[in-house]
């Protein structure tokens, strides 16, 4: 519900006062050549009754003005509520399942519950805009709040009401001020006084006690200067100008919260600079006060009805204003409030899809079991409504004596609930106006035309149909009945713009687990391709003559279901036929507006949704970057993502074309990010106008009609862009066409061009200890012209210890660029940083990176000067071999001399052995080293019994020792460093020399088999090691097969304690993946059992079968890992194994395995 809107900060009462210690909430607004005088009342915008401690001066001073004025009138409300809720997509639904799919297409029949709570409970926005109550404080609040009390007040003497403030200006104040709205430390002296007493009671007992000054000091000790300046300072201007105006001709009597009252900027002080005399009003509180307030309350403004009817005209009836469709959780509602006199009409339509299976159909008779429970208070009378629809009339009286009317109706379609309530005796003075008006639209006895209200659609559909959402954006439904037959079509919208799923898998997919959801046998449908994917299908309704028939349509943004329930296949083909998609036709109401958040100017015929409070009180850098986004969204369910990336103000990119590029590049290797696919991108096209660059594209996939609009825009330090969903059947609508072409940036926080050299400003900054450079050295674009001023500033600049990282960083980068003496002082500074081995191994790898004769003899060089001790980073210089191995053949065998420090050991051996396996090096090259290798290897296995005991991996250093002694294998230490290993628990070293035996085709010892080939632990990766280096036949002969392989690979890793845990293998089951491609999947359950507890995890392995070969396939296609997943032993056995292998079919369908839809 949306009706927070109407709460305008309660406390905002609080903030900020201060007029001359002055204890009063009434002040007198006079001269400037006022014939009358004027009020002005700081008020509360709640019912509790500290708000309404009124004394006598307060109704003299209400019953002498001519106008009463509030911030702004209750009358605006509803509408600017419906007004903003209609900017966003309604109606969005969360079905009964989880997938993805069962929220686009699945029709849920609601639980009887959801109308009861209908019957049973107070709309809550009519609570927001008319009482503001809180049941469990019924006892301790006065019917209405204080500004309400006024407004009825005013209408019931008949005095003009207005408003002093633009309602969405002031919305959009109040969302701002509350991004920003404490401040980093309240002052200590209020923190001290909080320990003392609560910081709500402290408040309210200020506000009693009306000491304006204390209310301001506690604003300006507690809230931010930003959140004053858009709470209160800019609406005090607002409201006093209006003021202003109105006081000329006209006494007042203006309501507005107390914190707009005082202080420099307060509305006392703004009347007063121009020109009125203002002074504080107070009195006693007598009978007269006592007597006034209860003559305002019970008076009874006589109400004015007129005919109203409901958006899809099937209920008319007399309300007291325009029946607005709101929907909330599976219900329509329409609200019409009686202002003045505080009752109101509410009007409640549920969905019923009793044509749809589900466990329990409602009807009337059900729920009128619970009226003795739902009906609030005492039931007065309950009668039979005979008529068009069956129903029931009901009178009842609350526990507090007010009375309530009730019409609850059941249609072929839906529930629908007609209220009325008010004070005392209202509804039954005032109840015939309603209930006798009211009327239903004419069954249909023909089929019309049903146009979608832009013209995005149109179909054949009975001439009498009920709608939800129809005219504004969001899922829409329609429903109709005509000759014993249901027909409805659904409109859900889903606009995904990184992702484009295949069409026809959507459509069947969707239309399966339509029937799936409602229990029915799916049955093989039709699928056709032009012009749009559509998918038909049907299914026989359980004990029913009726059949259900299923279209499901993939198209732009949205998804669209087609329904027919009755007897006839001929009537459900012709209905399906009819459906036809057409071009947009927007009204010609496009005009400029200013987003004022993201700071653009754009012509279009909608708003943006206004901001939100997000409180956050951290404070923004203005130099940093930041993110922002917004949307726009048509009525007929288009939307435009609109994204602001203000730059870093030291960003910097080299030139227009390299920043295209790279937006380019990410979207055709999209499949990087996991689940997603690559795009095609076509209709490229790049502008620059005023130092603007553009740059727009199409984002297709082969496999699907939809495609994205998107848009770029750079303008010196900001990037937009701009998204949207179309097809490629339809034109591009003018609300696209005419929010693109005319999108325009704003000169406002654009920060500074991306193209500038930031670098001297990097520098300087630094020098300053400016925080602008921190985690900013990486966006920075370094060329050789920054060579010589980079050396210079290391040489000059002692950089604090929280600057270090930023030296380092600024080292790296300077040992990339090119200049002549840069060689000379890179190996200057490596002897100058004997105490800092960071800069000596950032030097090291920038000579390393260079991957040259004379780069390596430097680093070799450099290294017999120094060794900086970092195994860790050693590790991460030398492992830098993958784009060049073959070059670092170089450093052997010198490089071995630096074995002999423990931080390098086993970095260079593991780059050894890396030239080993690639056959880049020959043994003779380190045979000089032999025995040095061997031995660190023994030292390494003895070291293994105490560090890696508990796996049977063991310690994967010893893999690189393997490689390096097997060509000595014949020689005796050798021999005795793979006995030792053997005898060892080294598992991924002792599948390596068993891998290289099997290569050289030399007998396998029994007892390296033992420890290999014939322990569960190790069979997947003896195999895997085979087939790595193709010893298909060796693999064969190891008698490891596809199910042991599973099984070892699954479990490997699991700790299991062999006495007491069990693994049972399940099953092994065939699946068919929705691509078309064949695999199995092997079940096992692993149960743990301790003394007093036993515990089942499921896991699983589905691959993928080559029937082109017998080999066994490594790769799983979906599996559990190690860890498994918890077996939930209250399901159904079978069915959460379908489940799982529900999931594997569907693999590659990002919107099933991703959570996040």
């Amino acid at each position: 519900m949306k009706y927070s809107v109407f709460y305008l900060f309660i406390f905002v009462s609080f903030i900020g006062f201060s007029q001359e210690n002055q204890n009063s909430l009434l002040w007198e607004i006079s001269g400037n050549g006022l014939e009358k005088p004027s009020y002005l009342y700081g008020t509360m915008h709640v019912s509790n009754k500290v708000a309404f401690r009124l004394d006598d001066v307060f109704f003299e001073a209400l019953n002498n003005a001519d106008y009463v004025a509030l911030e702004s009138s209750p009358s605006e409300w509803l509408e600017y509520n419906y007004y903003t809720t209609t900017l966003f997509p309604q109606n969005y639904a969360s079905t009964f399942k989880d997938d993805f799919y069962s929220n686009i297409v699945g029709i849920e029949a609601p639980k009887d519950l959801l109308i009861r709570s209908a019957i049973r409970f107070n709309n809550q926005l009519v609570n927001g805009i008319l009482y503001r109550k809180d049941s469990a404080k019924d006892n301790f609040e006065e019917e209405t709040y204080l500004d309400m009390f006024i407004y009825q007040a005013g209408k019931k003497t008949n005095k003009p009401i207005i408003s002093l403030e633009n309602l969405e200006e002031s919305r959009y104040l109040v969302a701002k001020a509350q991004k920003n709205s404490k401040k980093d430390k309240i002052d200590p002296w209020l923190a001290k006084l909080y320990e003392k007493e609560n910081a709500y009671l402290l408040r309210e007992n200020t506000y009693r006690d009306r000491n304006i000054q204390f209310l301001d000091s506690i604003s300006k000790a507690s809230n931010s200067e930003y959140f004053r300046e858009h709470m209160l300072f800019i609406r005090n201007d607002n409201m006093v100008k209006v003021l202003d105006s109105v006081m000329q001709t006209k006494s007042v009597f203006s309501g507005v919260g107390a914190a707009h009252l005082g202080g420099k900027r307060g509305m006392i002080q703004l009347l007063q600079n121009l020109g009125y005399r203002v002074k504080p009003l107070t009195s006693l509180k007598t009978n007269l006060a006592i007597t006034e307030k209860e003559r305002l309350e019970t008076k009874i403004k006589t109400p004015v009805f007129s005919k109203q009817q409901t958006p899809d005209g099937f209920i008319s009836l007399n309300a007291y204003g325009e029946l607005r469709e709101f929907l909330y959780n599976g219900i329509k509602y329409y609200i019409s409030p009686d202002l003045p006199n505080g009752a109101h009409l509410t009007l409640t339509r549920i969905n019923t899809f009793n044509y749809l299976p589900n466990d329990n159909n409602l009807y009337l008779n059900h729920i009128e079991k619970f009226l003795f429970e739902d009906v609030p208070g005492k039931i007065i009378s309950k009668e039979p409504i005979t008529g068009k629809f069956p129903g029931l009339s009901i009178v009842n009286q609350t526990k507090k004596g007010d009375y309530e009317k009730f019409h609850i109706y059941q249609t072929p379609l839906e529930f629908i609930i007609i209220k009325l309530s008010g004070l005392k005796t209202y509804v039954l003075d005032f109840e015939k106006n309603v209930f006798d008006s009211i009327s239903f639209k004419e069954s249909a006895t023909t089929f019309t035309v049903l146009k979608e209200p832009f013209n995005k659609y149109e179909l054949k559909f009975p001439e009498t149909y009920v709608t939800d959402n129809y005219d504004y954006s969001g899922n829409k439904l329609v429903q109709g009945y005509y000759n014993n037959a249901f027909y409805f079509l659904r409109e859900t919208v889903y606009h995904d713009n990184y992702y484009l799923e295949e069409d026809s898998f959507e459509a069947k997919f969707m239309a399966h687990n339509f029937l799936k959801n409602l229990e029915l046998e799916v049955n093989e449908g039709k699928l056709t391709r032009t012009p749009v994917t559509s998918y038909e299908t049907n299914a026989i309704l359980k004990d029913s003559v009726n059949g259900l028939h299923l279209k499901t349509v993939i198209k732009d943004g949205s998804y669209y279901t087609l329904g027919y329930v009755g007897q006839s296949e001929a009537e459900a083909k012709k209905y399906f036929s009819s459906l036809k998609f057409k071009a947009y036709q927007y009204p010609d109401n496009f005009e400029t507006v200013i987003d004022t958040s993201l700071h653009f100017s754009v012509k279009t015929n909608t708003k943006t949704i206004p901001p939100k409070s997000n409180y956050s009180y951290e404070k923004e850098k203005p130099y940093a970057e930041k993110e922002t986004l917004t949307t726009y969204y048509s009525k007929a369910n288009e939307q435009i993502y609109v994204t602001k990336y203000k730059y870093h103000d030291l960003q910097m990119f080299e030139h227009i074309d390299s920043l295209w590029a790279t937006v380019k590049k990410e979207y055709e290797n999209y499949s990087q990010y996991e689940g997603y696919k690559d795009f095609i991108i076509l209709n490229e096209k790049k502008q620059v106008k005023d130092s603007t660059f553009t740059y727009e594209y199409i984002l297709r996939d082969t496999a699907s009609i939809k495609q994205v609009y998107v848009k770029n825009i750079l303008k010196k330090g900001a990037y937009f862009e701009l998204r949207a969903q179309g097809d490629t059947i339809t034109p591009q609508s003018q609300f696209l066409k005419t929010f693109y072409n005319s999108f325009q940036p704003l000169d406002t926080l654009l920060g500074v061009s991306v193209f500038k050299d930031k670098t001297p400003i990097f520098l300087e900054a630094l020098k300053a200890n400016d925080s602008i450079v921190f985690d900013s050295v990486d966006k920075l674009k370094f060329n050789t012209t920054h060579a010589e001023p980079l050396m210079k500033f290391l040489k000059t600049f002692d950089f604090p210890e929280n600057k270090i990282d930023i030296k380092y960083k600024l080292i790296k980068e300077l040992a990339q660029l090119e200049h002549p003496n840069l060689e000379t002082y890179l190996e200057q500074l490596y002897d100058d940083s004997y105490s800092d081995p960071e800069v000596q191994i950032i030097v090291l790898n920038s000579f390393f990176r260079k991957n040259t004769t004379k780069s390596y003899e430097k680093f070799i060089q450099l290294l017999n000067k120094d060794l900086p001790l970092d195994e860790r980073e050693i590790t991460n210089v030398l492992n830098r071999y993958n784009d060049s191995l073959s070059g670092k053949k170089q450093l052997f065998p010198e490089l071995l001399q630096f074995t002999s420090v423990n931080d390098y050991k086993a970095p260079i051996y593991g780059l050894l052995s890396q030239l080993i396996i690639k056959d880049e090096i020959k043994p003779k090259v380190y045979k000089k080293y032999k025995k040095q290798i061997i031995n660190d290897g023994k030292i390494e296995i003895k070291r293994s019994y105490s560090q890696y005991s508990s796996s049977y991996k063991g310690n994967y250093g010893l893999i690189d020792y393997v490689y390096l002694i097997f060509p000595y294998r014949e020689e005796k230490t050798a021999q005795e460093f793979f006995n030792k290993l053997i005898e060892s628990k080294n598992g991924h070293a002792q599948a390596s020399y068993y891998s290289l035996l099997a290569r050289e085709n030399e007998t396998i010892p029994n007892a390296l088999k033992e420890k290999t080939i014939y322990s569960d632990d190790l069979k997947h990766l003896i195999i895997s090691k085979l087939y790595h280096k193709e010893l298909y036949t060796h693999a064969k002969a190891t008698g490891i097969t596809q199910d042991s392989y599973i099984k070892s690979y699954l479990f490997a890793d699991t700790n299991i304690e062999k006495e007491r845990d069990s693994i049972v293998f399940v099953d092994k089951k065939p699946f068919e993946t929705d691509l078309g491609d064949k695999g199995e999947i092997h079940f096992y359950k692993l149960i743990k059992t301790t003394s007093d507890s036993e515990n089942t995890r499921l896991y699983y392995f589905a691959y993928l079968k080559d029937d082109s070969n017998d080999l066994i396939v490594l790769d799983s296609y979906l599996e559990t890992g190690s860890y498994g997943e918890e077996f939930n032993e209250n399901k159904d056995e079978e069915e959460l194994y379908q489940n799982i292998i529900d999931k594997v079919v569907h693999k590659t369908r990002k919107r099933l395995m991703d959570e996040d839809y």
